[in-house]
């Protein structure tokens, strides 16, 4: 599992859009449209970007995805309630 985690402006979104287009995966992002903006600008044009409420309602989940702001995902599907978290590199 790739995990990009950095300070503000270091370049996180562009790996991610980067990762997911060479892995052709999907990018599920607070806001996709702004995103799109952004991966297209960084010249991929063609990687499919959705909102996080559009997977938590989706029936079938892509095969790959990759989640910009994974802290602030999980706070929006838990409603704020989530404190803390442990997590494995590998």
């Amino acid at each position: 599992m790739k995990q990009i985690i950095r300070g503000r402006d270091s370049g996180k979104a562009r790996e991610l859009i980067t990762f997911a287009a060479e892995n052709n995966a999907t990018i599920v992002t607070e806001n996709p449209f702004a995103f799109k903006v952004k991966a297209e600008g960084y010249g991929y044009p063609d990687v499919d970007i959705i909102a996080w409420d559009d997977l938590t309602h989706m029936l079938e989940i892509p095969n790959k995805i990759v989640i910009h702001n994974l802290d602030k995902f999980i706070n929006y599907i838990f409603e704020n309630k989530v404190i803390g978290f442990s997590a494995t590199e590998e």
